[in-house]
């Protein structure tokens, strides 16, 4: 509670005096009311001239009416024993003439109207300078609206402080006792930070015995207690009927699921799912995280005993139906109704069930199916023509019942179906928009597409036994999306299909037998996204001057060699003195593997950002790729001749040339990227534990820090002095040597999948002239399964923390798919600019004792060896006097000559004869 109301006084702000409004806002049982209880109490008297608390502002209002907050509200501040208000505009009078030059202080607790505040808080000028008026509501929009001048958003309590406040009601005392404390985790986990649910738990608890305690946490898992939902369902009973139905499906449905994918059922529903969103993110009923949305369990809880209570013993007559025990009740015992509106049921993995599929023909108004991985051991005589959504992954029929056409269904989603052909002749679906029928490896045709005009997405990846494509298509003048990759059996497409003036996106990559012509192609005016990868281009009869909008073009695994010409297949892309009216606008282009040499690659793309050149035949790098201005990704990987490279573009931000065994010079001063990937390069750096040019990238990098922060903002107050712009330093790369300058290193405990090293952090560190951290990892991949389908990743997370709270600076993930021949170092760079970037005051930073450096490895086979973290401080980057200087007359090349030896000579000087220091330092 301390620290929550330190950070609202600060809002409080009580040395201001501007008269300000401030919002405590929250879900119900946050504990809003406590915290403004607790700031008044903790205010003087001499503070204020006067103050007041109205609690219950919602409730009074309702029965009393606003005339009879009036009145409380001056005669607590007059401190007389009645004052008399005729009705609400004389209150509002009232309230302006006697309180307009008192300095007040005012608590409106649990308000959940505009009028309200209208009436009892008008505007600012209603009060004397200095005043404040302290807002406690589920609702933020009606502050936003009301024009406070800050919102305090009320926070759960963490783990400690829950069992503090569980043990107070359940014991009487600050912990629980040792038999006791495994129990009272769960019941804080429960809570899940929620101060309602420990204090009601924690009475409800006080006294019990352990076998009690057991049961009781069983049955509130299914019976959560009465008290806890009443409070939590006030905000839902305040809601439209639309609003309503967007919650409950996503408690029952769509909790942690992808906003779009919610707004885009919820819209095929008519649910107007943008303003209804919004107004349950406002009343906390909902959270808004990343791109999910989610909301407390308890919450969920509450939606789903709502939908319980339609109907408690029979779950045919619920609207809504999510657990497996329901749905197999009712397709079992054909119990099923028109009120099921909904049926979702995700499986882990498949499962065959012996359902009536006759059971579909009671659910007449449902309008959202979601099978995945559930088999149905009959045949599908009926599907509701009310669907919205359908969505049944593994979907197990031949076909769609010959009933179904379904004019309000916007999707259907049935990848990995048994599907052959999807409905004979013309189906009315007048507003479908998605029809994907991936990986469904007997389909044969597609349908008739005449009573589908509004599709936009047709995906059919995978349908590997898929041959005839039906002339209809062509009428799709809306379809921006057609995906027909590893469609192996599709020789030709109608010409038609030509015709899609607004298709943006084609995939046909793996259609090896599909006969087709680029010009043909570039009759498509609005295409960006062409992936050609692993087909047969034939050479193009005109030249090409269109595909002016493409963005993003992929060839990879196009190698036939034109014999009329002996050009490479590639002769349509722009070259050296070509015209650039075509490709004026690709920004991701993919030559991987296609037998390129040096000089058959593009020469100039004015917009290329990310370039492929993986598996190609080069022995140096292309010269042309300089003439890509704003290139900034290129890989090389699995580029076995290429030998050197020198003379890199200067804007790039990452290279990767993994597995490149012929590399042996990287031209270090050219190099301007701080992020690379070199692994399984052995003979850079003249051996397989030699890494000492990556803390030479390091030292470059850094004293580019101390150029860029002096330099550019230096003259800039405004500018954080810790701001850096530039991209991160991350380095993987061949070599298990890690200088001793590191302060910090620890051993893999092997055991576990995880481990860790925290950092003690000096008073006052943020106030010094610390930069930054470095931080290094030494792995291998031995004994990897070859058969396994995923990758292997090492990832690491850094907490910023103290006893009281923690809070993530950064994570990031190094996937990797190559075997690695020997040890490789991870190397990478978390700047001091993080901390400006997490959503914590600067004052709570200050208090920060602890960093935590956490790796954890996922995958059988990946093995780390040691790891470790140094902090690096201005005068470490100052003190380190080698900087990589570039002299034209000297070989400055990593694994050659004089640099070479000058990057020993600066490891001997720094490990074999300097004095240990008081702080561990860069080499010098």
């Amino acid at each position: 509670m301390t620290s929550r109301l330190e950070e609202l006084s600060s809002y409080m702000d009580t040395r201001s005096q501007d008269v300000l409004m401030i919002g405590i806002c929250g879900m119900g049982g946050i504990g809003k009311t406590t915290i403004a209880r607790a700031y008044y109490n903790s205010v003087s008297y001499h503070q204020f001239e006067g103050k007041a608390f109205l609690s219950s502002v919602r409730e009074v209002s309702s029965k009393g009416g606003l005339v009879s907050l009036q009145e409380q509200l001056l005669s607590e501040i007059l401190t007389e024993k009645r004052v008399k208000i005729w009705n609400i505009y004389n209150g509002m009078d009232m309230i302006k003439r006697k309180l307009r030059f008192k300095r007040v202080l005012i608590v409106m607790d649990d308000v959940n109207e505009l009028n309200q505040l209208q009436k009892l808080a008008g505007k600012n000028d209603w009060f004397g300078p200095g005043s404040r008026i302290l807002i406690t509501t589920r609702d933020e929009h009606l502050l936003n609206g009301h024009g406070v001048d800050q919102i305090y958003k009320a926070k759960g309590l963490d783990d400690i402080e829950g069992l503090q406040l569980l043990s107070l009601r359940a014991f009487q005392n600050h912990h629980p006792s040792k038999e006791y404390m495994g129990l009272s985790c769960k019941v804080v986990d429960y809570a899940n930070g929620l101060p309602l649910a420990l204090e009601v738990l924690g009475s409800f608890l006080f006294g019990k015995t352990l076998d009690e305690w057991r049961t009781a946490l069983d049955r509130m898992k299914e019976n959560p207690e009465k008290r806890i939902l009443d409070t939590l369902q006030i905000s839902f009973d305040g809601l439209e009927d639309t609003e309503k139905q967007i919650f409950l499906d996503i408690a029952c449905f769509f909790k942690k699921k992808e906003k779009d994918l919610i707004i885009k059922i919820m819209d095929s529903c008519h649910f107007y799912p943008d303003i209804g969103i919004r107004v349950l993110i406002d009343r906390s009923l909902i959270t808004s995280v990343g791109q999910r949305l989610s909301m407390h369990d308890l919450l969920q809880e509450m939606g789903w005993k709502i939908v319980r209570q339609e109907s408690p013993k029979e779950p045919g007559r619920r609207s809504r139906l999510w657990l497996y025990e329901d749905i197999f009740h009712v397709y079992t015992g054909n119990t099923g109704t028109e009120d099921v509106e909904g049926i979702v049921l995700d499986l882990q993995r498949p499962k065959v069930a012996s359902l009536n599929s006759k059971a579909f023909l009671k659910l007449n108004k449902l309008r959202l199916l979601i099978f995945r991985n559930v088999n149905f051991s009959a045949y599908l005589e009926y599907l509701s023509n009310d669907l919205r959504f359908l969505e049944w992954h593994g979907y197990p029929f031949k076909e769609f019942p010959e009933t179904f056409q379904s004019k309000e269904l916007v999707e259907i989603n049935i990848r990995y179906s048994k599907a052959k052909q999807l409905w004979k002749g013309v189906k009315q679906f007048p507003k479908l928009k998605i029809l994907e029928v991936s990986h469904s490896q007997n389909l044969i045709k597609t349908p008739d597409f005449r009573g589908t005009p509004n599709l936009e997405k047709l995906i059919l990846e995978g349908c590997i036994e898929l041959h005839e494509i039906d002339q209809s298509i062509g009428i799709l003048d809306g379809l921006v999306l057609l995906n027909f990759k590893d469609c192996k059996k599709l020789k030709s497409v109608p010409s038609s299909l030509y015709d899609l003036r607004a298709l943006k996106i084609l995939n046909l990559s793996g259609c090896s037998r599909l006969d087709y012509k680029l010009e043909e192609l570039e009759c498509m005016e609005s295409l960006e996204e062409l992936d050609l990868s692993r087909t047969t281009i034939k050479q193009p009869s005109v030249s090409l001057s269109l595909f002016k909008n493409l963005k993003m073009l992929s060839l990879s695994g196009c190698q036939n060699q034109l014999p009329e010409t002996g050009r490479s297949l590639l002769s349509f892309l722009p070259v050296k003195g070509s015209s650039m009216m075509s490709f004026c606008s690709l920004i991701w282009l993919d030559l991987s593997y296609c037998g390129l040499q040096e000089d058959i690659v593009p020469s100039y793309l004015p917009s290329l950002a990310a370039l492929d050149l993986s598996g190609n035949n080069f022995h140096s790098l292309p010269a042309s790729i300089n003439a890509f201005p704003k290139l900034e990704d290129l890989s090389l990987n699995d580029c076995k001749m290429l030998q050197t490279l020198q003379k890199l573009p200067s804007n790039l931000n990452y290279v990767t040339a993994q597995a490149c065994t012929s590399l042996e010079t990287l031209d270090l001063c050219s190099l301007q990227t701080s992020r690379l990937n070199l692994s399984n390069c052995f003979k850079l750096g003249g051996n397989q534990g030699h890494n000492s040019f990556v803390f030479t990238m390091l030292r470059k990098y850094l004293q580019g820090y101390l150029s860029f922060t002096h330099k550019e903002y230096q003259s800039s107050p405004m500018v954080p002095r810790k701001y850096d712009s530039r991209p991160k330093f991350d380095v993987v790369v061949p070599g298990n040597e890690i200088p001793e300058w590191f302060s910090h290193q620890s051993l893999w405990l092997s055991k576990n999948y995880y481990s860790s090293e925290t950092i003690q952090l000096p008073p006052g560190f943020i106030d010094s002239k610390w930069i930054g951290f470095v931080v290094f990892a030494i792995f291998a991949i031995k004994d990897r399964d070859t058969s396994s389908f995923y990758d292997l990743d090492l990832a690491c997370s850094i907490k910023i923390m103290n006893h009281k709270w923690e809070h993530e600076l950064d994570s990031r993930c190094l996937s990797m798919v190559h075997h690695l021949e020997s040890d490789h170092t991870w190397l990478f760079y978390l700047s001091g600019n993080e901390l400006l970037d997490i959503t914590v005051s600067q004052d709570t930073i200050k208090t920060a004792s602890h960093i935590e450096v956490m790796f954890s490895a996922h995958g059988t086979g990946l093995h780390v060896k040691k790891f470790g973290v140094h902090v690096v401080y201005e005068e470490d980057v100052l003190e380190s006097r080698q900087i990589v200087d570039c002299p034209e007359d000297e070989n400055t090349e990593l694994g050659g000559g004089a640099f070479t030896k000058r990057i020993h000579e600066n490891r001997r000087g720094c490990f074999d004869d300097e004095p240990q220091a008081k702080r561990s330092k860069l080499p010098q």
